[in-house]
């Protein structure tokens, strides 16, 4: 249980209640508006007024007080400018002496120092009021200053310093100018620490410090320095009514607390935030306090489980450790720095109220959510299609993506995309379906058929496929015609559709696959075809001669092999639509007439003979040389665009990913798309691209909702195979005072007894019959720290052991 914080495991219920704390003592108070008159008054009683910009410069500790009496010490203190406040011996408390007023009872005034000192008791020890003194002190409790980021520890090592423990060369207090009334909230420093500022205080020496392993002594002296740039940074970041971090107990069962995963999507956007902040320049660290308290708010308000939010973000900060040009010089974190984060983090969450979170995160929706009724609404053709899907009660999203592919196909291959980046480029395209099983994945593909009456020319149809391996692409767009000794274009164009894409990425899965590589060269509109010997297995198709298409059913937890291969740019080669609708009607419209799209106008550049649909057929298996190309013309701010992306690519920008050009080409793709289903053939408008800028959103989303699912379902099979070895542990330990078992351990045992330590082969050598067990005793004399085994590889490069008693077992 989480004894005191049990009450407050639950956010609270009203967001204007909040508990002030300070100096060991709290008030529960109900805030006024803001903009109130007694609201005002309130916070007026609650701050104490700072000393004048003159006497806080003046501020210093003064040299040799370690040395002094405790009397001549706070009169020495009072003198550098603090103010003061006697304490009962073998306590800590300001008020142990003046009572509960003591806020406004530190004093620097000499006569008032003699009456406690002189008058009333000389042992008593001296505590610096820290917020009415004009400063602000870290507290550092946890580690040493080495293991601090850099930016908080580069701070901290600038100011002046009283350490408080004999055996530690870094605990204790960090002092420094406190010009802009900060509180005691320790913001990204929580994690190491506490932050006395206002009613703050700390005991200084030479007061004897309450515990046998403390010690106050000043290490460095002389004039309070101003607060180092990184330390102002933590300092603003920190929230206003900060709590105290959750102990490991508590945070354990926060986690069990906070398990649903309502909006498993919106954990990705947390993790672009951390990422963000670092290649903007940000510490590991800072960024870190931002994120985790921002997705711990998230997983209590239903979003995703928090135990699958501290694994994702643990992952992004172990990882942004492995790139050295971004965040602080550091190569590692600091020991327990994550999980000290995570206490404090999960704390500060529960201060939260859920219904913020939220609306927060249903306005960011709501913006998309206005943005797609906008896409709908703003063409006749748009509008046609969200009706025809709602009429065969498909998804509107996963009709436009296969209408999409449909659309694209009568593009002809010789049209491309102007070369901005390297060679010209193809409108070859691939969509993902995304839904559970039966959720209307291949019915969205039949549907599209009837929305889109496409008209190819030259009587031709659209060849459509199921994908096999990668010369199975290249098969249907060429053969070799062994009569004839030479290789004969079949067809241009060909839709592959995959019901499940399991079956792709077996395929792909295979050993010596091309599948994958086949499908990015294709999508480019490179040539296809294979090196071989054999000519009947070595037909090329050419370099935008052919017009590829592609739609896969992708169930969210089976589109691993897909996201693995993210290094070479696969996923963001894919438009990724939901295959849910929301907005799905209680009555069904009626269905509207079928969109003719094409065909596309009679060019016949580069050909010499009168059908340009059988010149196009005939010339798959010869290179083009360009002069038949046909270039789109595409608005000049989108070009820029392109390069500009490129040019961040090319100069090593750190925030510029290489694979982001594959995201602008596919919602170029898209927009020609966009342009030929408006009866377009000659130019993609600025408003094909805005329109294509709102499907790469719902596609963005839709695969974050992906990966998030993945992840889900790889954290609780991770969780059920931690539960199975621990039961199998268990069970092993049982077996082990029972029958052969213990038989053979206990041999191992005395014989270890005697020779001290043994390598696996003489153990074997050993046990002779019993050899079958060596390895499973072995584990289990290890499992109840009996032994202990030194692992490494032999000569020969096979693991093996060696295995001696542990010192307490002998």
């Amino acid at each position: 249980m989480l004894g005191s914080r049990s009450a407050t495991l639950l956010p609270k219920n009203n967001p204007r209640t909040r508990t002030i704390v300070a100096n060991n003592t709290s008030a529960r108070a109900v805030l006024l508006p803001r903009k109130t008159k007694q609201c005002s008054q309130f916070r007026m009683q609650i701050i104490d007024e700072l000393p004048s910009s003159r006497e806080i410069s003046d501020l210093r500790v003064p040299g040799g007080v370690n040395e002094m009496t405790l009397q001549d010490a706070a009169l020495a203190y009072a003198k550098a400018g603090w103010f003061i406040l006697p304490v009962k011996p073998g306590t800590k408390h300001p008020g142990s002496v003046v009572g509960n007023g003591w806020p406004s009872l530190s004093s620097r005034d000499p006569d008032q120092i003699r009456k406690w000192w002189w008058d009333r008791n000389p042992a008593y020890g001296i505590a610096l009021h820290a917020g009415r003194s004009g400063a602000v002190i870290f507290d550092l409790d946890n580690g040493a200053l080495a293991e601090l980021p850099s930016d908080l520890r580069d701070g901290l090592a600038s100011g002046v310093c009283q350490l408080s423990r004999i055996d530690n060369p870094d605990r204790g207090h960090y002092l420094f100018l406190n010009d802009e009334s900060y509180g005691n909230s320790a913001g990204a420093f929580a994690p190491f620490g506490d932050v006395r500022g206002k009613n703050g205080v700390i005991i200084a020496a030479p007061t004897p410090h309450v515990d046998d392993d403390g010690d106050y002594r000043w290490v460095r002296m002389g004039e309070i320095p101003t607060l180092p740039d990184g330390l102002r940074v933590c300092l603003r970041a920190a929230p206003e009514n900060e709590a105290p971090p959750m102990t490991s107990v508590e945070l354990g069962e926060f986690f069990a607390t906070y398990a649903t995963n309502h909006r498993p999507g919106a954990l990705s956007g947390t993790r672009k935030v951390f990422e963000r902040n670092v290649d903007g320049g940000m510490s590991r660290h800072e960024a870190l306090v931002n994120a985790l308290p921002m997705a711990y708010r998230e997983a209590i308000a239903g979003c995703y489980p928090t135990e699958l939010a501290t694994a994702e973000l643990k992952e992004a900060f172990i990882a942004s450790f492995a790139d050295r040009s971004t965040g602080s010089g550091r190569n590692r974190p600091a020991p327990d720095e994550f999980a000290r984060t995570a206490r404090w983090a999960a704390a500060q969450a529960l201060l939260a109220d859920p219904a913020e979170t939220l609306a927060r995160l249903n306005r960011d929706e709501t913006a998309l959510r206005e943005r797609e009724e906008g896409f709908w609404d703003s063409r006749k053709e748009l509008a046609t299609l969200r009706q025809f899907a709602q009429a065969r009660m498909v998804a509107p999203w996963a009709l436009f993506g296969s209408a999409l592919m449909r659309v694209l196909a009568v593009v002809p291959p010789r049209v491309v995309l102007p070369a901005l980046v390297g060679s010209h480029g193809s409108v070859n395209s691939f969509v993902a379906l995304v839904g559970p099983s039966g959720a209307g994945k291949s019915v969205s593909l039949s549907a599209a058929r009837d929305a889109i009456d496409l008209k190819l020319g030259g009587g031709s149809s659209l060849h459509v496929r199921s994908v096999g391996s990668g010369e199975g692409l290249v098969d249907q767009f060429a053969a070799y015609d062994a009569k004839a000794k030479e290789y004969v274009g079949l067809r241009t164009r060909v839709l592959f559709a995959v019901d499940e894409v399991e079956s792709l990425t077996a395929q792909a899965g295979r050993s010596g696959s091309t599948l994958f590589p086949t499908l990015r060269s294709a999508w480019a509109g490179e040539s296809l075809g294979f090196a071989n010997r054999d000519k009947t297995k070595a037909i090329p198709v050419e370099a935008h001669r052919y017009r590829l298409l592609m739609v896969v059913g992708v169930q969210p937890t089976k589109a691993q092999p897909i996201l693995n291969d993210a290094d070479g740019g696969t996923p963001q080669r894919f438009l990724w639509m939901p295959t849910s609708d929301p907005d799905a009607p209680e009555v069904e419209p009626a269905k509207p007439t079928s969109i003719v799209v094409g065909p596309w106008p009679h060019v016949t550049r580069g050909f010499t003979v009168s059908s340009p649909e059988t010149a196009e057929v005939a010339l798959v298996t010869i290179p083009a040389t360009g002069k038949e190309f046909v270039e789109l013309e595409i608005p000049e701010c989108v070009k820029e665009e392109v390069r500009s992306q490129r040019r961040r690519v090319l100069r090593g920008h750190r925030d510029a990913n290489p694979l982001d050009g594959h995201a602008q080409m596919t919602r170029l793709k898209v927009a020609v798309g966009l342009m030929v289903l408006n009866g377009r053939y000659d130019k993609v408008s600025d408003s094909d691209w805005e329109l294509a800028g709102v499907v790469m959103e719902v596609s963005n989303r839709t695969r974050r909702e992906v990966e998030q699912a993945i992840a889900a379902e790889a954290h609780q099979s991770n969780l059920a195979r931690g539960r199975a070895e621990a039961h199998r542990d268990e069970a092993k330990a049982e077996v082990f005072t029972q029958g052969t078992l213990a038989r053979v351990a206990d041999r191992i045992v005395k014989k270890l007894s005697a020779v001290g330590e043994m390598e696996r082969g003489k153990v074997k050598a050993f046990l002779a019959r019993d050899k079958e067990f060596l390895d499973e005793a072995a584990e289990l004399l290890e499992l109840r720290g009996e032994v202990e085994m030194e692992r490494y590889k032999a000569r020969n490069g096979q693991p093996t052991w060696r295995i001696r008693l542990k010192q307490n077992a002998k």
